[in-house]
Order: C-alpha cells, then sequence, then structure tokens
C-alpha cells in the first residue's frame, strides 16, 4: 500500500527549512538550501515523467 500526500512547492519548501532550522541551521542558510533542494527535486521529477 502506498501513502501518498500532495503539497505545494511553498508547502515543501517550508517543511524542509523548519527541518533545518529545528536542527539549529541559521535561517537564511535554511531557506536558500531547502529552496534549492525542492527546486532540484522538481527539475528531476520534470525530467522523469519527460521520459516516461
Amino acid at each position: 500500500m502506498s501513502l501518498e500526500t500532495r503539497v505545494s512547492i511553498a508547502e515543501a519548501e517550508q517543511l524542509v527549512k523548519e527541518a533545518f532550522l529545528r536542527n539549529g541551521v541559521k535561517e537564511a542558510v535554511a531557506e536558500s538550501v531547502s529552496n534549492a533542494l525542492v527546486a532540484q527535486r522538481l527539475r528531476d521529477k520534470l525530467g522523469m515523467d519527460f521520459l516516461e
């Protein structure tokens, strides 16, 4: 059984940022890295969908 939760891009960025903040990462760094990680995941996902 597969569980799937859909979130907006902004929600995904916020969730990742909050995880970094809970682990002591400075806010500016947490925001920058979370935005980059979510953007890369989107690029990867779009690329895979395009190839399928």
